[in-house]
């Protein structure tokens, strides 16, 4: 048996909400947030965290590119086998 409107709003510890007022909470709840960072006593953490994390992203982006452009050809195995080589005789020389 299926609950009534009423008894199902009486257990709720809200009343019930408009399908606007619903739809807005999440919103709602960002819009506090961010207001509370960025209030006074967080806004220091809050610029600094996000120049760190730029400043991190922005490395890592030029860490990729440049690791793109200095790797050697596909079909190059000289620059990989060279180390190898030097390592297995170092290691098997009496």
């Amino acid at each position: 048996m299926m609950p009534s409107q009423k008894q199902f709003q009486s257990d709720q510890a809200s009343p019930a909400l408009s399908w606007q007022q619903r739809v807005m909470q999440p919103y709602n709840a960002i819009a506090r947030q961010l207001r509370e960072i960025f209030s006074g006593g967080l806004l220091t953490t809050t610029l600094l965290l996000q120049f760190i994390w730029f400043t991190n992203a922005l490395a890592y982006y030029g860490l990729v590119l440049l690791t793109t452009s200095v790797s050697p050809p596909l079909g190059s195995t000289v620059v990989f086998t060279l180390p190898v080589r030097i390592s297995l005789l170092l290691l098997t020389a009496p």
